[in-house]
C-alpha cells in the first residue's frame, strides 16, 4: 500500500495499492522446525513419545500489515513465535 484517499461521502479512507512492479514485498520468511520422537515397546503395545519445536530460533516473521483509520500508520502483524509441544501416543 502506498497511501490513502478520502471518500468524504462515505466518511472513510480508501487504501491506494502499488502495482506489483512498484510495491515492496514482505521480508523473507525464516523458519526452522525440529521434531524428535522415540518408540518404546511395552507389554501392552508401543509407546510413542515426541517433542516438536516450531520456529526454533524464534524469528519474527511478518504475516501482514494492518493500518489505522486513515492508513497512515502501518502496524506489523507476526506469525507465531516459538511453539513447543510434546506428547505420548499408545498404539495397541
Amino acid at each position: 500500500m502506498i497511501g490513502a484517499q478520502a471518500r468524504p461521502f462515505l466518511n472513510v479512507y480508501e487504501p491506494i495499492y502499488a502495482s506489483l512492479e512498484e510495491g515492496e514485498r514482505l521480508p523473507a520468511y525464516q523458519l526452522l522446525d525440529m521434531s524428535v520422537s522415540r518408540l518404546f515397546a511395552t507389554s501392552f503395545g508401543t509407546l510413542i513419545t515426541y517433542v516438536n519445536v516450531n520456529n526454533v530460533f524464534d524469528q519474527r516473521n511478518i504475516r501482514c500489515f494492518t493500518y489505522n483509520e486513515d492508513y497512515t500508520q502501518p502496524v506489523e502483524e507476526y506469525f507465531n513465535r516459538r511453539v513447543v509441544f510434546f506428547g505420548v501416543v499408545l498404539q495397541f
